[in-house]
């Protein structure tokens, strides 16, 4: 799978607007043909008031070499959604695509042992 993004809200508020951010970006990575997901990572170390960080996937490949994955990861380091309502999504003079960083994971929807 592709880690398109992932944020780390420091409130319910902040994670709540992350999360609808995180939604639009799904949906629009939907409509240009690509399984996409929104998932919210609880922290493994317990903490105070710790926010989940949302998550952006895309894909659903077989491993992080399949040709096909690392086509749609090329395609999403150039992605630029249309409806960004936060900062992160948005491209800046540093960094002229949000999603330059994105990565080729496993799918953490899957067993270990698969």
């Amino acid at each position: 799978m592709v880690l398109v993004a992932k944020l780390s809200p420091k409130t319910s508020a902040k994670r709540e607007t992350d999360k609808t951010a995180a939604e639009a970006v799904v949906k629009e990575l939907r409509q240009n043909g690509f399984p996409a997901y929104c998932y919210l990572e609880e922290s493994k170390e317990p903490a105070e008031n710790k926010q989940p960080d949302v998550l952006i996937f895309a894909g659903n490949y077989p491993s992080a070499g399949h040709t096909v994955a690392r086509r749609t990861l090329a395609w999403i380091r150039t992605f630029q959604p249309k409806n960004s309502t936060i900062q992160e999504f948005r491209a800046t003079d540093g960094r002229p695509h949000p999603f330059v960083e994105a990565t080729l994971v496993r799918n953490p929807f899957l067993a270990e042992d698969n």
